[in-house]
């Protein structure tokens, strides 16, 4: 059966020519200009153990916010799972960040408890320039 071995969460992610995945701007932080706000496009990849072909994935996915809403909201047809081989790919299109705090990105497999990858969104803030004389 199938587990997850690691997940994280980038801006984005895909196979090259050699199918090797290659991630952009793996996320630590969403550090933002202002919030409420809308990011375009999330991905999370996730590393598969024990895979094998007889076996049915079914692939949970969920986004909770700093206040505890489930799915943050993300639209069903704004959400793209793809399977390839040992890793499952999320596209995730218009993900609301309306507050600051941790969001947790959940990815899990039926039978499993999901895996969650934390990542603060935090708001600029102004800064007071120094006084010239």
């Amino acid at each position: 059966m199938a587990t997850i071995d690691w997940a994280l969460v980038c801006n984005a992610a895909f196979f090259d020519q050699q199918q090797r995945l290659c991630m952009i701007g793996i996320a630590q932080e969403f550090p933002v200009p202002q919030l409420p706000i809308v990011v375009r496009q999330v991905m999370m990849v996730a590393r598969l153990r024990d895979v094998r072909l007889a076996d049915e994935m079914v692939v949970t996915v969920a986004v909770i916010t700093p206040s505890g809403l489930v799915n943050a909201p993300i639209a069903a047809n704004s959400m793209i799972v793809e399977l390839a081989g040992e890793f499952v790919i999320v596209t995730m299109r218009d993900v609301p960040l309306a507050e600051e705090g941790a969001y947790s990105f959940q990815l899990g497999l039926r039978g499993e408890p999901p895996v969650t990858v934390s990542i603060p969104v935090l708001a600029a803030r102004e800064t007071a320039g120094a006084d010239v004389h």
